[in-house]
């Protein structure tokens, strides 16, 4: 299962840049200043947003893709799995046993973040091997 931004984020983040360069261009040097970081800013999200989703669930763990890294979490290191769903600070935490690591719920599309902890429990669970003596 993978989650992230929708495919179309990238092509629009372009088009606005090219719009924002246009409207630039015919600016005072401020606007032409102002304009070319925004557009920018712009591209750079549109790279970021086109290479793939922001946190992929597989049989091996979870991928989690930041700006500059993907980081993989074998099931075996993840402690738990939680939403938080406070107004400002809407994410997927997961407590690994050498740390936190935070998901944005904003970088995970149209799930929500406690939508994306049921289903990566709901895997994580059916992946967890018995343990010997006991049965569900």
């Amino acid at each position: 299962m993978a989650y992230g931004l929708p495919p179309v984020t990238a092509p629009a983040l372009v088009v606005a840049a090219v719009v924002l360069i246009g409207v630039a261009l015919t600016s005072d040097a401020g606007g032409r200043i102002a304009g070319g970081i925004a557009a920018v800013l712009l591209l750079l999200g549109a790279g970021w947003a086109s290479h793939g989703p922001t946190l992929v669930a597989d049989p091996s763990g979870v991928t989690v893709r930041g700006a500059f890294r993907r980081r993989h979490l074998h099931w075996t290191d993840i402690v738990s799995v939680r939403a938080d769903d406070r107004r400002r600070t809407r994410a997927v935490e997961f407590e690994t046993v050498t740390g936190l690591v935070v998901v944005p719920a904003s970088l995970l599309g149209r799930d929500t973040a406690g939508e994306v902890v049921e289903a990566v429990s709901a895997l994580r669970d059916r992946l967890r091997p018995e343990t010997p003596g006991h049965s569900s």
